[in-house]
């Protein structure tokens, strides 16, 4: 059984234009969303260069995610270079990859990775925000965050300054859920809204298509993406995961395998 995935990218409910960006390299198990920024045609002409670069980058198969961030921050810098006349433009980017069962995640900027296991949200990431800054030094309570003014400023993005990408990896067991998305899903729904939507879907086609419509729901302005992607059952790795597989403890079922 191969992994089960379904991803969507929605203009919102005041946009025209889509800056957002989501792609995959299905025979690489490797899963990204991009939001461009720099107004209509910039942004999207930003997005636009991070998923080429990312996938061609993907024909060297010892590409590591870190340096795929980097040659499409680089990628839009030439751009912006080349372009006549005062271009402004960048992009955000998460990308994750599986390897046997372990999922290695890289990301500059605020599009984020989530863990859904066994009825638990966990996000994998950590905003690039001056807000994040805030609430990471305690200034700004958590719940705050949504209302704020100054929620979408970032400190770091691709094609602006110098990002420093940050990487991690989390083991897998099976049938875990794993969810990137733009801001425009995290901005207006709240992490425990967007648990009870989790909570009532059976495959990563129904979650993706609640999810966007949970931001749509909210009125979001900013265009919004997701992917989910559902883990396959892979083989127990001691006594608990076992036991879990025995009784399906975790298994949900899915759309078709589209490994």
């Amino acid at each position: 059984m191969g992994f089960r995935f379904s991803g969507e990218s929605h203009v919102g409910c005041v946009y025209t234009h889509n800056e957002d960006a989501i792609g995959w390299a299905i025979p690489h198990k490797l899963w990204f969303v991009a939001d461009g920024m720099g107004g209509y045609a910039k942004g999207e002409l930003a997005s636009g260069i991070v998923k080429q670069t990312v996938l061609n980058g993907m024909a060297n198969p010892q590409v590591r995610l870190e340096q795929l961030v980097m040659d499409a921050h680089q990628a839009i810098v030439d751009e912006i270079a080349a372009a006549t006349g005062f271009v402004q433009m960048g992009s955000t980017l998460v990308l994750m990859q599986v390897v046997d069962r372990d999922c290695k995640v890289a990301w500059v900027g605020d599009s984020r990775a989530y863990l859904w296991r066994m009825g638990h949200l966990d996000q994998i990431t950590h905003d690039h925000t001056f807000l994040q800054s805030l609430v990471d030094e305690g200034v700004l309570d958590p719940r705050d965050v949504y209302k704020h003014p100054r929620k979408n400023e970032l400190v770091q993005a691709l094609g602006i300054g110098e990002p420093d990408p940050d990487e991690t990896s989390i083991r897998l067991e099976s049938y875990d859920w794993l969810i990137l998305c733009s801001d425009g899903l995290h901005d207006v729904v709240t992490q425990a809204e967007i648990t009870q939507v989790l909570d009532n879907c059976k495959s990563p086609n129904e979650a993706t298509e609640k999810l966007i419509q949970a931001s749509l729901d909210k009125g979001v302005e900013d265009n919004v993406s997701v992917i989910v992607i559902e883990c396959p059952q892979f083989e127990p790795e001691g006594i608990r995961e076992h036991i879990k597989n025995i009784f399906g403890l975790n298994k949900r079922p899915s759309d078709a395998d589209l490994d």
